[in-house]
């Protein structure tokens, strides 16, 4: 018979991050399933919900138990008021959950004007997303209610003039309003008559605050985010931005309509590229208006940390969105809405970070985008190959076996797309057969993009009929990043030839702070958190071959453990597509503090030596980020539920450029 004593150490193996669970617990039945996986290894008897429920109590006191099988769809509420008629769904936040709530909330209205506690709700919905608030995602219908239960209180909403516009609704929220926190470094507006000046600050503005949009931003979001930096169109002489950009920008503006019919969506493009990369800019405080241009730094001596940055390659972001349009869905964002389904047609993966699922899938989210772009660079290099097999598959479709439906004024119109564009995204379905991104030609012929986004297409679609009817079996391949199943294995065989200490070095933002506080320089300041930080501190190592040796030989340390731990157990290192230098490289995990945890990992390169070449190290989201690009990893070290935090497109470029 099995002792719950054992049992508990059977769920603190499977769950590992289980004892600082802090709240509602989504992934008991997940959680059950491996445990009873284990215990049938182990040739014990299954465990049922109740004993399970018992062993996780013991283990995190506070855990709420979820029921998983409410996925908000309304089906569950359906059936309910079919007993139970006239009942209602009622979202109820625990009270954990009720103050986080309440904190992003109040951080978010300190950030737009208010008169006697009426706030504009066209205002108020897109800074509230930016603090990291969606009351959608936490399940309530609308804002208002969102606000009452959080609040605790009546939150009346009212139409109200605006001047030079229609009424609008506001909403009255009872709280005392906080100063917005002053941006350190703040300077001011730069003149009405410098075109130059203004264009700069914002760009820098708009780039600052929203990083992945390439020169394209949504013109609902533009007031918000200048009245978050304190950028004031009105000192200008415009009341409104499409008049203000017009004016400064010139024919360098425009705009375009991503919506549907009757649902317009407008976006502003502008020239950020020119002004945020242009050689003698001026450097801009995040959310301040820029400064006055800067004298030339020194130049740094040789061997410092940081040299000068190079060009960046177009990310892989911009060249998504350069392929394709995606539509908006239902109010979301069309790339959002498209990950979104993806997620749900793909077999059952964790596709974020840590333990609470945020909503945006933010691993499948760079996921898709490396891969698009590794399938450009396949099709390219074998450009003129006529027996190559295109990775992104185009066919005409003049036997008009594919159409899109069209509603106008409620009538359906079938439209025929002059061509059809297909890849696979490497991802499989619960049949573990392949899933395809579907494109057609763009219906209109303003628009810049050559593909328009239909959907991700599985076996079990309806719409794979469509796509066999176009392509037949003529389905392209999925990415392909080795050659040899020996790439992917470390050879025990080889030593680790030499280390680019240096790099590790000038990356030092990569390594634990708490590794670098006991084994760097005496006399530096750890609590500093100003952008050059880790470049003083890089130097600082560099400049003292005590402090540099004293680093290196910690991190040795770790490796040889590395070393002895991979020749145990084959499967420690973990392979990896390295997108920087296009080649398949090998991670070994780096205990540096603690040994019992994992803090990086150390990128190998085969040679045709008998040695490996230790180019630098990633934090676990790098790691994981390019792991998953070859497949899900397979590894006690390297886990997305034991890395925090979330990890953009944006945030990896650094590594890829290197």
């Amino acid at each position: 018979m099995l002792m719950m004593e054992e049992l508990i150490e059977i769920v603190k193996q499977t769950y590992p991050t289980l004892p600082a669970l802090p709240g509602n617990f989504r992934e008991k039945r997940a959680l059950l399933e491996a445990v009873n996986v284990r215990l049938a290894e182990a040739g014990r008897t299954a465990v049922d919900e109740p004993t399970l429920n018992e062993a996780v109590l013991a283990i995190a006191p506070g855990a709420r138990f979820e029921n998983e099988y409410y996925r908000g769809d309304g089906a569950t509420v359906a059936a309910l008021r079919m007993i139970y008629p006239g009942c209602e769904a009622v979202v109820v936040l625990t009270e954990e959950a009720r103050r986080a709530a309440h904190g992003q909330i109040v951080g978010a209205l300190a950030r737009i004007p208010a008169e006697d506690g009426w706030y504009n709700m066209i205002d108020l919905g897109p800074v509230l997303k930016e603090a990291g608030f969606d009351y959608k995602r936490l399940g309530f219908k609308t804002m208002t209610a969102a606000m009452q239960h959080v609040f605790g209180c009546e939150c009346p909403t009212a139409e109200r003039p605006v001047e030079g516009k229609q009424p609008q609704r506001f909403i009255r929220i009872p709280v005392e309003r906080r100063a917005a926190p002053q941006q350190p470094g703040r300077r001011e507006a730069p003149a009405a008559d410098d075109r130059e000046a203004v264009c700069r600050a914002v760009c820098r503005i708009l780039h600052e605050a929203m990083p992945q949009g390439a020169g394209c931003y949504s013109m609902t979001r533009l007031v918000p985010v200048f009245r978050a930096a304190g950028f004031d169109i009105a000192a200008y002489g415009h009341k409104r931005v499409k008049d203000f950009l017009e004016g400064y920008f010139g024919d360098a503006f425009r705009m375009e309509d991503r919506g549907s019919e009757g649902h317009p969506n407008i976006f502003a493009w502008l020239p950020v590229a020119r002004y945020v990369g242009a050689a003698g800019g001026t450097e801009t405080p995040k959310g301040g208006a820029p400064a006055r241009p800067a004298a030339p730094a020194p130049a740094r001596p040789a061997g410092s940390a940081k040299a000068a940055p190079k060009n960046k390659r177009q990310s892989a972001f911009a060249k998504m969105m350069d392929f394709a349009f995606f539509k908006p869905q239902g109010g979301e964002n069309g790339w959002t809405a498209a990950i979104r389904q993806l997620a749900s047609t793909a077999l059952r993966e964790n596709w974020y970070y840590g333990t609470t699922d945020p909503g945006t899938y933010p691993i499948l989210n760079n996921y898709l985008l490396m891969t698009f772009e590794r399938l450009l660079a396949e099709d390219k290099a074998h450009e003129g190959d006529a027996a190559w097999k295109t990775k992104i598959r185009v066919r005409t479709n003049e036997s008009r076996d594919f159409f899109v439906d069209r509603w106008k004024e409620k009538v359906r119109n079938r439209v025929y797309p002059e061509r059809v564009a297909v890849f696979n995204t490497g991802l499989v379905d619960h049949l573990y057969e392949p899933i395809y991104a579907v494109f057609h030609s763009n219906l209109k012929a303003e628009d810049r993009h050559p593909w328009m986004f239909w959907q991700f297409v599985c076996s079990t679609d309806t719409a794979r009929q469509t796509l066999t009817r176009v392509f037949g079996t003529d389905l392209p391949e999925a990415a392909h990043y080795y050659n040899s199943t020996l790439d992917l294995v470390y050879d025990v065989r080889k030593q680790i030839g030499s280390v680019n200490w240096d790099h590790i070095i000038d990356h030092c933002e990569r390594l634990p702070v708490e590794f670098l506080r006991d084994n760097g320089p005496d006399r530096f300041d750890y609590d500093r958190r100003d952008s050059s930080f880790y470049q003083d501190l890089a130097a600082a190592i560099k400049s003292t071959p005590r402090v540099y040796n004293r680093i290196k030989n910690r991190i040795e340390d770790a490796m040889d453990y590395a070393v002895k731990r991979v020749r145990w157990n084959f499967k420690t290192a973990i392979p990896i597509y390295y997108p920087g230098r296009e080649q398949i490289s090998l991670l070994l995990p780096l205990a540096l503090v603690d040994e019992d945890r994992i803090d990086v990992a150390l990128v190998l390169e085969a040679t045709g030596s008998d040695a490996y070449i230790a180019h630098t190290v990633l934090t676990l989201k790098m790691a994981y980020t390019n792991a998953r690009l070859i497949t899900r990893p397979d590894s006690d070290w390297l886990t997305s539920e034991t890395i925090q935090g979330s990890s953009s497109e944006a945030e990896i470029e650094s590594d890829m450029e290197e």
